[in-house]
């Protein structure tokens, strides 16, 4: 019996299996588990601190650089791009392999920017001065034409009649040969490239016809021998009889002159400019106008007043400034205006009744 008992026990001590024993961890097992989780997670956050440190020094980098270039090559693009060129080469020799397809990235975002910023600048500076220079023309165009008149209304070898003739010849050959070509600059440098509008450009056309008229009547005027013959002149060209208007010429600025005076508010705008710049010429005059007696609009213009229309109906008195010395010689310049204005008036309302 004893021999049977021993074998069952030997028999169940072969049964157990050993999962059926736990092996003990020892404490310093447990403690190396702990270092293994901590250096993790310091490697991951040392391995962020340092990129986020790199790319902030990176970028303060870039930005430094982009202060120093924009100033140092903000109006040359040429040279801006050989600038960051050069700077990001020697910038990506220094960055690790791991920051390398950033940096480039960040370097090429930073560079088309500067070479843009640069380009538009030159693109802005080159604009201005193209509108700059083209308005410095026509200064330089105006002073040649004012100059050439001046020549000959001081030319002592010419009488009368041919400094008349020569301002006229020179006003329709030369002048406007100039400023045919300044026309057609402005439109094909400025305006077809949209640094001007046409509107704009058309009434610069305009300016300038209006401004050499208002030079040629007021150099003609001073080339009279009295001033009655220039203000009869005057009135001829106010009336849109001035011969001058019927040169022949195949300039086409000229063509767009003769079209824009055919227009009689265009025609007294000039009439009255040429006639304020006429009596500041003679201020001689002008000053015995300044003490005088004391002008009675409202009479003037009754019935048998000098100012009553009847005085003008039947196409006497069709000069308003020879009409003004015969009879008002003794009224101030602020009521010769006024008087100048009323007979202007007349002069329309029968060029109307006229139609």
């Amino acid at each position: 019996m004893a021999l049977d008992t021993g074998k069952k026990i030997v028999s169940l001590n072969n049964n157990k299996t050993e999962s059926s024993y736990i092996k003990p961890r020892t404490s310093l097992g447990t403690i190396a588990k702990g270092f293994e989780n901590v250096l993790d997670i310091y490697t991951k956050q040392a391995e962020a601190n340092h990129s986020g440190a790199w790319k902030n020094d990176f970028s303060q980098k870039l930005f430094d650089k982009k202060l120093e270039l924009s100033e140092k090559h903000k109006m040359d693009p040429a040279q801006m791009k050989i600038a960051t060129d050069s700077y990001s080469k020697a910038l990506l020799q220094n960055v690790p392999k791991i920051y390398e397809n950033e940096a480039t990235a960040l370097l090429a975002l930073n560079n088309n920017n500067l070479i843009e910023f640069s380009t538009n600048n030159k693109i802005t500076l080159d604009n201005e001065k193209a509108v700059a220079g083209h308005e410095e023309t026509i200064k330089n165009t105006n002073s040649n034409i004012s100059q050439a008149y001046e020549n000959t209304v001081n030319n002592e070898l010419l009488d009368q009649k041919q400094k008349h003739n020569k301002i006229n010849f020179n006003t329709v050959t030369n002048a406007y040969a100039l400023l045919n070509n300044d026309r057609k600059n402005s439109q094909l440098l400025l305006v077809d490239t949209g640094l001007k509008n046409q509107k704009t450009h058309d009434q610069e056309t305009f300016t300038q016809i209006k401004n050499t008229e208002e030079a040629r009547l007021f150099n003609v005027g001073i080339s009279f021998d009295n001033e009655n013959e220039f203000f009869t002149h005057m009135q001829t060209f106010l009336d849109g009889n001035d011969k001058f208007q019927n040169t022949k010429s195949d300039n086409e600025m000229f063509s767009i002159y003769k079209t824009n005076i055919q227009d009689y508010d265009t025609r007294e705008e000039i009439y009255n400019n040429v006639l304020t710049q006429y009596q500041t010429w003679r201020g001689d005059k002008l000053k015995k106008l300044v003490t005088h007696n004391k002008f009675d609009l409202s009479s003037a213009k009754e019935l048998g007043g000098a100012l009553h229309f009847s005085q003008f109906s039947n196409g006497q008195n069709s000069n308003p400034e020879k009409y003004i010395i015969d009879n008002y010689s003794n009224v101030s310049a602020a009521d010769s205006i006024v008087i100048k204005n009323i007979l202007t008036e007349f002069t329309k309302l029968k060029l109307m009744l006229l139609k």
